[in-house]
């Protein structure tokens, strides 16, 4: 019997519906892990995905010591344990143990360091009492040469104020020499917000007040006289500043956290936080998988900071090293080796260069330079 057009349309409308369902599922099937398999009979196979990134992109990436394919890639994996390692030429190769569980995406994110770093000069003519602001983004420092040169004075660097590389980057001249004013005699102290800087002769009681956001000032203002009123309200600011990153963890933590807060370091997407435990050692703890890692005691750590763009800490220690490591312990490397300031070392703001305070040789002057890392 013929069929109608009523009965041919329905018709053709459930296989297209069949088609698109079937497509549907096949394709969640797939995104999910799961993999054809042919060995006995038809039937799909439960696996894992690794997602493999790293920063620079295209480096090879290793699993179990077997080439696999290049990095911004998506591999399926059966569940078990792995290793994995992402190497590209100039770098030095980076490496995890994962586990791979089926249905389940592991993210693989290598930040990939220089085997062979750039060094160049930022400052030429000597640099003098550099002091870095707690958040790690700006350098302040003074500049006195033979006679009364017009680059003698006060100069700031700020790391993220400009999208030029840092090798293009020239500090700002903030103030300059006065004929009662030898700023080579002076130390400096950044605020807690960064907007205002003390500069403290060594020689006399004298101290000046520089305002970062009034430009232009011909002179500075002299606070000797207000100096204890400016430390107390200053010391009140870096308390709040505390109790605001304490309140960001949970309160079972926050006994056991040393009570300054440079002590307590969030990552740049807050999702992890550096604190030193009053035992004195270094932890990293996981925002979100409620995790703490140990990073190393007091004792091997110097001035531990987050490099920007990564999940990576640098940090200096007594055997004049710089060394970042990631975020869990893994991948630890010396990335810059050498005579430097401990106490001096800054990030750019892409996370690519670091900024030392060191000579090339003795009779050099110190003056501040640019690593190239990533």
């Amino acid at each position: 019997m013929a069929q109608n057009p009523n009965q041919k349309s329905i018709l053709v409308i459930v296989s297209v519906l069949s088609v698109v369902i079937s497509l549907t599922y096949l394709i969640s099937v797939l995104a999910r892990g799961y993999q054809p398999d042919f060995n006995d009979g038809f039937k799909f196979k439960a696996t894992g995905l690794l997602s493999a990134t790293s920063k620079p992109k295209s480096a090879s990436v290793f699993i179990n010591n077997q080439l696999y394919t290049a990095t911004d890639d998506t591999i399926n994996l059966p569940p078990g344990k792995y290793q994995v390692k992402i190497a590209k030429d100039g770098y030095l190769p980076w490496q995890k143990n994962i586990e791979i569980q089926k249905e389940m995406v592991v993210q693989t994110e290598a930040v990939l360091f220089r085997s062979a770093p750039d060094f160049s000069p930022i400052t030429q003519n000597g640099a003098l009492n550099p002091t870095v602001n707690i958040d790690k983004n700006s350098l302040v420092y003074s500049v006195s040469g033979a006679g009364a040169s017009k680059d003698n004075g006060i100069y700031l660097i700020e790391t993220y104020s400009s999208p030029l590389p840092l090798g293009k980057n020239t500090p700002k001249q903030i103030l300059g020499n006065f004929s009662s004013i030898d700023w080579s005699n002076f130390s400096f102290a950044f605020s807690p917000n960064s907007k205002q800087i003390l500069a403290t002769s060594r020689t006399n009681n004298t101290v000046y007040l520089l305002n970062m956001e009034t430009p232009g000032v011909k002179k500075p203002t002299d606070v000797s006289n207000l100096i204890t009123s400016i430390n107390n309200d200053w010391q009140r600011q870096r308390s709040q500043i505390l109790l605001s990153r304490l309140d960001r963890l949970p309160s079972e933590l926050r006994s056991l956290i040393a009570t300054k807060s440079a002590d307590i370091l969030f990552s740049e997407d807050d999702s992890k936080a550096l604190y030193l435990s009053q035992k004195g050692s270094y932890l990293v703890y996981d925002l979100k998988k409620d995790i703490n890692y140990p990073i190393g005691n007091l004792n091997e750590i110097d001035n531990p900071f987050w490099l920007p763009n990564s999940n990576n800490l640098v940090y200096s220690n007594k055997s004049q090293q710089i060394k970042t490591v990631e975020y869990d312990g893994s991948n630890p490397f010396t990335i810059f080796a050498g005579k430097f300031s401990n106490n001096l070392i800054l990030p750019w703001s892409d996370g690519s260069k670091i900024i030392i305070y060191t000579r090339p040789f003795p009779e050099a002057p110190e003056n501040l330079y640019s690593v190239s890392i990533r």
